[in-house]
Order: structure tokens, then C-alpha cells, then sequence
């Protein structure tokens, strides 16, 4: 039981952790389309302009990619709470077999 609730607790950090990233990848996209914009105003290099936007089509990349991570993580942690609760049922079943009728 203590190892199902450690398997618990580390996949709730990972999905955090997921929740976290998608959070910085978005803040991220926003930064990037300021910085791009500022760029164009200003009249940058045409080459400066495109390694921006290369950084941001990487940075839009990961952002489905981190949401496709945090559906697996969910998932994972919802099999892991399933076993959990099935095996406390067993457990809790065989407790009333022991201890019989109050």
C-alpha cells in the first residue's frame, strides 16, 4: 500500500510538472509574439525576424506536445488510484472476514 501511494504522489508531481510547462510554453508564445512585433516595428533585420519566429514555431511546438504528456500522466494517475482503492477494498473485505460481525 505505501509503494501504490508513493506511485501516487510522483504521478501527481508529473502532472503538475506538465501543468506547469504548458503554463510556461504559453507565456513563453506570448513573449515571443511581443518580441516579433516590437522587431517588425523597428525595422530589424529580416534574418533577426526569422530566427524569432523559428524560436517561436519551436515554442508552439511543445505546447501540444506537453498537453499530449499531461492526458498520459492523468491517465496514468487515474489506473494508479483505481489499483489503490481496489486494494484497500480487498484489504478492508478481509479486515471484517477477521474481525467477524460487530
Amino acid at each position: 500500500m505505501a509503494d501504490a501511494l508513493r506511485a501516487i504522489k510522483i504521478q501527481t508531481k508529473a502532472c503538475q510538472r506538465y501543468k506547469k510547462e504548458i503554463a510556461y510554453y504559453k507565456k513563453e508564445e506570448e513573449q515571443q509574439r511581443s518580441k516579433i512585433a516590437k522587431l517588425q516595428e523597428s525595422g530589424a533585420d529580416g534574418h533577426d525576424i526569422d530566427k524569432q519566429k523559428e524560436v517561436l514555431e519551436e515554442t508552439l511546438q511543445m505546447i501540444p506536445e506537453c498537453k499530449n504528456l499531461l492526458e498520459q500522466a492523468v491517465h496514468e494517475l487515474e489506473s494508479l488510484v483505481v489499483r489503490f482503492l481496489t486494494q484497500a477494498a480487498v484489504v478492508l473485505g478481509f479486515l471484517k472476514i477477521l474481525i467477524g460481525p460487530a
